[in-house]
């Protein structure tokens, strides 16, 4: 588990040539941190797809100046649980779905995606990296 919180002036939480060492991160907690601007940095603006394979949970909270998660593909097949509260200026969601019988398919375990009902409109405009995955992904929504 990795949780981040009031992290004051970071701007950027790690480098990209870093998640290789997070395989075994189940669960990813940032919290108000009001400088963040980016959670993996990408070292060489590549785009570069982000393996988290064992990440269960992912809550990104209060980060009014959050504009990206990573810059390519985040795959998390295992994920459960994704919690977004105040983020809105992130304008692309990373996460890749995989194929299952030709179709897009929403990661096997996922229980619940949590959005403010505040944030219905930024969720609902958000750019995905496969077209189609926000449809994929709404029957997992839950508004509070």
């Amino acid at each position: 588990m990795l949780c981040i919180e009031r992290c004051g002036k970071i701007k950027k939480l790690f480098p990209q040539r870093l998640v290789h060492n997070f395989r075994n991160l189940q669960s990813l907690s940032v919290y108000n941190c009001v400088q963040m601007e980016e959670i993996i940095e990408d070292d060489n603006n590549e785009g570069a797809d982000i393996t988290l394979p064992m990440l269960k949970q992912l809550c990104l909270r209060k980060l009014p100046q959050l504009k990206s998660i990573c810059k390519g593909k985040m795959i998390c097949d295992n994920i459960e649980t994704i919690g977004l509260w105040g983020i809105k200026n992130i304008k692309k969601l990373p996460l890749y779905l995989r194929f299952l019988n030709g179709q897009l398919s929403p990661p096997l375990r996922l229980r619940t995606i949590e959005i403010e009902k505040r944030d219905k409109e930024w969720w609902e405009s958000l750019e995905w990296p496969q077209h189609n995955a926000g449809n994929v992904l709404q029957p997992f929504v839950q508004y509070f």
